[in-house]
């Protein structure tokens, strides 16, 4: 029996996981490494992770296969920050909530009462007549107006965003 290491793009993963049959899904699964890490782990090479990201931050690289790692661990945490300073720059720019009054505007009218009036109402039918076939054309003036959203540009190398949610 030959051990082959799979390591697929994830299309093919995907092909593999949905299109093949039950016995060689267990082959597969017992053939690939888990891609979790343990909480134990994670406590016990603390220092020496720490240590190592240091280093790289130091332009010292160990191998290539780890400098692509730390590159790309680098570019997902750089687009996860873009993207919480983005979300807060457009948050203060919204109206706050407070401002809106929580009652109702005529608290003397209970939902009760406006859903009986409204089943109480009978809407008439109209029937069409020639007059209804006639096209009018009519120029809308202001009436919808369309509201086009602005485009922001948000400064992301602003200083301010350079150590916020750092805890010293």
């Amino acid at each position: 029996m030959v051990s082959t290491q799979l390591k697929l793009p994830i299309a093919d993963s995907a092909t593999l996981e949905f299109l093949t049959s039950s016995k060689y899904k267990t082959h597969i699964r017992k053939n690939q490494p888990s891609l979790i890490v343990d909480d134990s782990e994670l406590i016990f090479y603390r220092k020496r992770i720490i240590s190592l990201t240091k280093e790289m931050f130091n332009a010292e690289f160990k191998n290539d296969k780890i400098k692509g790692f730390f590159k790309e661990y680098a570019r997902q945490l750089i687009g996860y920050f873009k993207d919480i300073d983005t979300n807060d720059v457009i948050q203060k720019q919204h109206i706050p909530t407070d401002d809106i009054p929580k009652e109702p505007i005529n608290p003397t009218v209970s939902p009760l009462n406006i859903t009986d009036e409204l089943s109480l109402i009978r809407k008439s039918v109209s029937v069409p007549g020639l007059d209804n076939f006639v096209i009018k054309k009519t120029q809308n003036k202001g009436r919808n107006k369309l509201i086009v959203p602005q485009i922001i540009d948000v400064n992301l190398r602003d200083p301010v965003f350079k150590l916020k949610g750092i805890n010293r």
